[in-house]
């Protein structure tokens, strides 16, 4: 006979989700052992939200010089995502006491689409990079690319 899981702050429950972007991000940089290493990878982040946005504006534009240089720029976009990506796989293999809540964020960032958007929801959250209305309000269709999502809002070039 299955026994429903347990309710309270220790059940597998989404706790994870339930956080915010910026609170989720705090969670990892609380992992880094100094303030520098904590710097650098906001700073990584910070570049790959600026590239992916430079590509998918770009991606739009009426001339063609301007596309082909976004499609050959994203591979750059990708090396820096790799990068936050080891990022974190790295701090969750090797830091002392991660709390259980920090690991289910650190598992939920191991999806790149999710660690994308929540990295865009920190920056916004900081004041560092836009949201859109919709976006904010939690309102872009699940499994939508931003470039499809970006194009949905007639934002292009």
């Amino acid at each position: 006979m299955e026994h429903p899981p347990p309710k309270g702050p220790d059940s597998s429950g989404s706790e994870a989700e339930q956080l915010s972007a910026k609170e989720k991000v705090e969670q990892v940089l609380s992992l880094f052992g100094t303030d520098e290493t904590r710097a650098v990878f906001v700073q990584k982040c910070r570049n790959y939200i600026k590239a992916r946005d430079r590509a998918i504006h770009e991606s739009y534009s009426p001339q063609a010089f301007i596309r082909h240089r976004a499609a050959y720029s994203s591979p750059k976009q990708a090396v820096i995502h790799n990068e936050i990506m080891d990022t974190i796989t790295r701090i969750s293999n090797q830091a002392p006491n991660v709390s259980p809540q920090q690991r289910k964020t650190l598992i939920e960032m191991h999806d790149r689409d999710v660690t994308a958007d929540i990295i865009r929801k920190y920056l916004a959250s900081i004041g560092e990079a836009p949201l859109d209305d919709e976006e904010e309000n939690g309102e872009r269709k699940g499994g939508m690319s931003d470039t499809a999502y970006y194009h949905s809002l007639n934002k292009g070039g």
